[in-house]
């Protein structure tokens, strides 16, 4: 990661830590991630966490394409958004925590 990425990335993350969300215009701009899971990885002996889902609105994957995200570093408590190392994502509902409108 290079360091304009990785200062981008500790603004977010500090804004997070203060119960900021991403503005209105990131969330607009985000790709969105469709049929999601999470997926505990192995990497250089050390467990991480990644979305893996469909990307509808990545700049560089086709729409509906099976992808995963870069490392987790925030999840939304209300499960709308993600920060991944590589970009935020904006989440469809789990495939298993659909509401049932019950």
């Amino acid at each position: 990661m290079d360091e304009v990425m990785a200062k981008l990335l500790d603004d977010d993350f500090d804004g997070y830590l203060r119960n900021v969300p991403p503005s209105e215009v990131e969330m607009q701009i985000a790709p969105r991630m469709k049929e999601w899971a999470t997926l505990i990885t192995n990497e250089n002996g050390r467990q991480v966490l990644k979305l893996m889902g469909r990307a509808h609105g990545h700049p560089e994957i086709e729409d509906g394409e099976n992808m995963r995200t870069g490392r987790l570093v925030w999840v939304d408590p209300h499960m709308r958004w993600a920060r991944a190392t590589d970009r935020l994502w904006r989440l469809d509902y789990a495939e298993d925590s659909q509401p049932t409108g019950n």
